[in-house]
């Protein structure tokens, strides 16, 4: 039965590289961590496979596990995932978990909960593309309520609190010195706008910080070119409902 799956011990055991152990941890369990466990396990048997029949049946094995967690994954996985990026010594599943989460990522929908989720992947200990990921995530799904403001509604308050959330910004700001990343990092926080400012006032002002700044205050100018009544959550000043 699934329930004397433990992939906790898996992710233990595939983290020592132990695959054959963890494979058993993990075998006959439904659950995304089981799935990985056993998934990426025989990932990495297939790189040290020696022979052509412990490759093929490796690469079977890890292409059953994976392909059912990658038609089935949701952004409510990514954390899990997560927790197979970076693993020592484990190449081959660490380039799978990446795949997957930014899979994961992708199917983050314009809800709170889900940009705030997205918004913790945006961590230099996850590595830069899942950074990128997640800042290209984060930056599209705002900018889906930004558009949604100019077409005459006001933004409604759940999303006018996630805006001003210390949780969403500060990975943001906290980027911006890595050079590869800020171009991502300025266009999430131009799209957050007014309320990012805020959060950026405390903090030493480098000269990325103070470009950042600057492409916020444009993006705010142009707002207010084309709607001098408006705030950064109306078009005419309103409040939501």
């Amino acid at each position: 039965s699934a329930s004397s799956a433990t992939p906790e011990e898996g992710l233990k055991q595939y983290s020592a590289h132990s695959f054959n152990k963890a494979i058993q941890e993990a075998w006959d369990g439904k659950d995304a961590m089981s799935r990985l466990v056993t998934g990426l396990s025989y990932l990495e048997k297939l790189r040290l496979a020696k022979d052509k029949l412990s490759r093929d049946s490796a690469k079977a094995q890890s292409r059953k596990h994976l392909a059912k967690l990658e038609s089935e994954v949701t952004v409510r996985d990514a954390e899990t995932i997560g927790m197979f990026i970076g693993v020592p010594g484990n190449p081959d599943g660490n380039e799978a978990a990446k795949e997957l989460l930014k899979k994961a990522l992708s199917k983050a929908r314009k809800h709170p909960d889900d940009i705030l989720l997205a918004a913790k992947f945006v961590d230099p200990a996850k590595g830069q593309d899942v950074c990128k990921t997640a800042l290209t995530v984060v930056a599209g799904l705002l900018g889906k309520a930004r558009r949604e403001i100019g077409k005459g509604s006001p933004m409604p308050r759940e999303m006018q609190d996630l805006f001003q959330k210390q949780e969403l910004v500060a990975p943001i700001v906290s980027v911006l010195e890595d050079r590869k990343l800020a171009p991502y990092a300025r266009d999430c926080l131009a799209t957050i706008e007014e309320p990012a400012l805020k959060h950026m006032d405390d903090k030493p002002l480098t000269p990325a910080l103070s470009e950042a700044i600057a492409v916020i205050n444009t993006a705010k100018q142009r707002r207010l070119g084309k709607h001098p009544d408006s705030t950064w959550f109306s078009i005419d000043g309103r409040q939501a409902q």
